[in-house]
């Protein structure tokens, strides 16, 4: 079972990259994610656990709770029933902070800096309503709430 003790946990899922169309896309696909996941640990991040798991419209809506109706079309469009490996990473006092520094803090990879994960393997699609969805690659949460939340709703049953 998770706790949440003194140290901090938080959690990480890398974002289905691109839609694949072949063997060749997805095994595309497949290497980077691996690339991005070898980059985290040798960065020194300890993976306590892990977990796959096909992303249903209620997980969506709790990861994303606030989300604009025209942002959450492309967010379940892009996301709703991919299968991703969610990571437990711990236990150390601020993890969170330094994870987000790691993978860049801003949603837009643009305005992440150069060395993050985001910035290096996020990118956008326009809406067409105007508006542009930025597919930045990975999810994790910004806030020890945050961080709490998605554990229970991964590893403790939510």
């Amino acid at each position: 079972m998770v706790g949440f003790g003194k140290d901090e946990e938080t959690i990480f899922f890398l974002k289905p990259m691109v839609k694949a169309v072949d063997a060749d896309d997805r095994w595309r696909q497949i290497r980077t994610e691996s690339e991005i996941r070898l980059e985290i640990f040798r960065s020194g991040f300890r993976r306590t656990a892990h977990v796959t798991w096909c992303l249903a419209a209620d997980d969506l809506l709790r990861l994303y709770p606030d989300l604009t109706p025209e942002l959450w079309k492309a967010t379940r469009e892009h996301l709703l029933g991919a299968e991703v490996t969610v990571v437990l990473l711990g236990g150390e006092p601020g993890i969170i902070e330094r994870f987000a520094d790691y993978t860049g803090r801003e949603v837009e990879p643009a305005k992440c800096a150069e060395h993050t994960v985001r910035y290096r393997f996020g990118s956008r699609t326009k809406l067409p309503g105007g508006g542009v969805y930025w597919e930045n690659a990975i999810h994790r949460p910004k806030t020890k709430e945050e961080a709490e939340r998605d554990i229970k709703l991964f590893f403790g049953g939510g």
